[in-house]
């Protein structure tokens, strides 16, 4: 039986799509940075409806109305007015974790919030692999969390590089950009500015 590559492409597209990474980070952020019972109590509902509610809510809306053609924003102006609802959410986050979290908490919100704002400005001007940056920044934030304990999770790099390709929704250069930025960035904040 001939395996259809572009199939299974698009089956990892989801599997390992922002869609099931940033649910998971969000997890990670309330369980696992050391947060008091009733910290959690109050930032999990403030993470979830704004992390993981109001982006999942406006991607529906936007696919019933037809302002995407694809849940995962194939055309680059698909991404600017999803783009400023999460910034927007985001930034809300951001003030709630500064009152109530902790030093974990912030540093490694304030490395999630600097790939989406770094992200978002390219988007602008150029399409970028936000596929490639969660499957860079999701198993480094877990391996961080659970110090290199689940080191296997970096083999999604080049899974999800070999389908996004497979699926013609982005060159190497667009994969490559969105690597190396996340690189960049988790370099710059976690090894060199230390922010947790």
């Amino acid at each position: 039986m001939k395996v259809n590559q572009k199939k299974v492409a698009e089956y990892i597209s989801i599997i390992l799509g922002p869609q099931i990474w940033l649910p998971v980070i969000f997890l990670l952020l309330i369980f696992k940075t050391g947060l008091s019972t009733d910290r959690i109590v109050i930032l999990f509902p403030i993470l979830l409806i704004f992390l993981v509610l109001i982006p999942t809510f406006y991607l529906y809306f936007a696919l019933r109305n037809n302002w995407v053609s694809a849940w995962d924003l194939p055309k680059r102006q698909e991404r600017y007015p999803f783009i400023i609802v999460s910034l927007f959410s985001s930034l809300f986050v951001l003030f709630s974790i500064l009152i109530y979290g902790n030093k974990l908490l912030f540093g490694l919100y304030i490395t999630l919030l600097a790939s989406l704002i770094l992200i978002s400005i390219i988007t602008f001007f150029w399409k970028i692999s936000i596929h490639m940056a969660m499957n860079v920044l999701g198993p480094f934030l877990i391996n961080f969390i659970f110090p290199d304990k689940l080191i296997w999770l970096y083999l999604f790099i080049p899974i999800i590089f070999w389908a996004r390709l497979v699926e013609h929704r982005h060159t190497v250069w667009q994969l490559m950009a969105a690597f190396l930025l996340e690189f960049v960035i988790l370099w710059v904040l976690i090894y060199y500015l230390r922010v947790y």
